[in-house]
């Protein structure tokens, strides 16, 4: 069984078994998505001629289940578009870009005031990074990174609400190149 498949085996049992375990309400599961507004790399900008921290085309897709009314847990989908700047090679540091993608679960915390909804993640993501150098080759490199995130939501009614997230994970490019990202999102969520 290769990693990736790993991956998705784990997400789903333990998606299954969050679901299985709970003896709450079906509307107490949802499914959301959110578009990267900015993704933050930090990459060095010294050595490179061009330099954009911030990843295009990001952003996540996720399922979550609400265990009791403070306790959750969300598994999720991620991706972090291409940033510039100076990356680690096995020749030393040169400019080069890099970009992530992964799957993850997270337990939540949350709070309700009103039509807000408060909420704090933390778990763990499959990342596959990759790294593309400017005078030619590239590195992947997958790892098991943690992932620590915090959002508010906006309840329009009882199934949608909308939401704006931060989450940060550590994530390994390649061989020579790892950063913090975080990646920005707005986005929507449907209770059913």
């Amino acid at each position: 069984m290769n990693k990736l498949s790993l991956a998705l085996t784990t997400v789903s049992a333990l998606v299954a078994a969050a679901t299985a375990g709970s003896a709450r309400a079906a509307d107490d599961m949802y499914v959301g998505a959110g578009i990267g507004v900015r993704s933050h790399v930090d990459l060095n900008c010294a050595a490179a001629a061009n330099c954009d921290r911030n990843g295009n085309a990001s952003g996540k897709i996720y399922f979550g289940k609400d265990l009791t009314d403070t306790w959750g847990a969300e598994a999720f989908a991620f991706r972090v578009g291409k940033a510039t700047g100076t990356v680690g090679s096995p020749a030393g540091d040169v400019p080069g870009n890099v970009k992530a993608d992964g799957l993850g679960v997270a337990g939540t915390a949350r709070a309700q005031v009103n039509d807000f909804t408060f909420k704090a993640r933390l778990g763990a993501a499959y990342v596959h990074g990759r790294t593309s150098y400017d005078a030619g080759g590239s590195d992947s490199k997958n790892t098991l990174a943690p992932v620590v995130g915090a959002g508010v939501s906006y309840a329009l009614n009882k199934q949608w609400s909308l939401n704006a997230d931060v989450d940060v994970v550590r994530a390994k490019y390649s061989s020579q190149e790892k950063a913090s990202t975080q990646l920005y999102t707005l986005g929507a969520s449907y209770r059913f």
